[in-house]
Parts: structure tokens; sequence; C-alpha cells
């Protein structure tokens, strides 16, 4: 059962995102990413990561979890969030014209070779059709995208900065939210956590 709506959460919490640098400026197609940092979803801190498997079970009207929304792949076809049930899944948020984005994307692209439980949603947020799929035939990513052309979606989850990253549990419980540039060391950093998370709500 649902207890809290998740979408409510984000959308508050991102705009007192301090700290973490997410790309700035505009792109040719009208595009704007402000600063953005880390949040803590069980205590509303900004610039620490925090899903602690030792700390006590977190109660269940304390968990939080997103509502189905529509998501349309590149090729048009249109699905939603709970397609992907049953999987973790990493919801990203980029334009070709963030320079953080394109770093984060080969990162993103390998860990979703190595990983069979993990599926990336990459939503691209206010450019064309054309664009999107102009920047992956140029880099041969092997990832989930989908076109946002009129970022309704970003809008929707209270994003404000890109790159921004949303990890979602396989039953779609929201975790946790990483703003900017996300290293190899922090995604496996928060990827443990979440095992760890996991294995002992099994």
């Amino acid at each position: 059962m649902k207890k809290k709506h998740v979408l409510l959460i984000l959308g508050v919490l991102i705009i007192s995102f301090l700290f973490f640098q997410g790309c700035s400026g505009n792109s040719d197609e009208g595009n704007e990413a402000t600063e953005t940092g880390v949040i803590d979803p069980e205590n509303n801190e900004t610039d620490e990561i925090e899903l602690d498997s030792n700390e006590e079970e977190i109660a269940e009207d304390e968990k939080y979890y997103f509502d189905d929304f529509p998501l349309t792949l590149l090729d048009g076809t249109e699905t939603s969030l709970y397609a992907y049930e049953g999987k973790t899944i990493i919801l990203n948020f980029w334009a070709s014209w963030c320079t953080y984005c394109r770093q984060i994307m080969p990162l993103l692209d390998e860990f979703h070779t190595e990983q069979d439980d993990v599926v990336i949603l990459a939503v691209n947020a206010g450019e064309s059709r054309e664009t999107i799929e102009k920047y992956i035939g140029e880099h041969g990513y092997d990832l989930e995208f989908f076109i946002d052309e009129e970022s309704r979606i970003s809008r929707q989850l209270g994003v404000s900065g890109l790159p921004t990253t949303v990890f979602i549990g396989p039953d779609f419980e929201y975790y946790t939210v990483l703003p900017g540039l996300m290293t190899e060391e922090t995604l496996l950093q928060i990827w443990e956590i979440i095992l760890e998370y996991q294995n002992k709500n099994l």
C-alpha cells in the first residue's frame, strides 16, 4: 500500500539542493540546469548518501513509492515505469548538451552491461528525437532511451538540474536521488548499500 506520494517529496527537496554541481547554462533548444546536491529521503538532509542497512528496518508507513507514469521510447512506443517491475531501476535525466550528463552516460552504459538485475531508464529532458538519436548513434550506447521533449516528466518529478539520477526499488520504492556528477566510486557505493538494504528486507 502506498503511504506517501514520492513525487511531492522529490519536488520539495530538489529545490533546496546545494553543494554538488550540475550542468549550468542554456542549450540551443532552451534547456536550463541549476546547482544540485544529494538528498537523504529519511532525514531530508543534503550532502550525504544515506540508506544504511544497519539501521532499524524502515517502518512500512515511512517508505515512499512511485506512482506509475508514462514513458515514450525513441521509436514512439508508449510504456510506463511499472513495466519495469521486478528490477532495480536507475532513472537518469539527461541532455546531450550537459557536460556532466555526457560524463555519466558511459558509466551507466557499462554498469548496465554488468548488472542483470538493474534496468537504466535514460530520460532525455527537453531535446528533439533527432538530437537524441544523433547523440546515441555517435556513441553506441545500449540503454533504454526515452524522449521527454517538453520536459513534462522532469517537471512532474521536480527535477531542476541535470543530470539527476534516481534510484528506485523493484517494487517502486524510492531509495535515493543523486543530482549532479556521479563518479564510478559513488555509483558502486550506492549500489552496495542498496544491495545490503534489499537483502535485509527480503
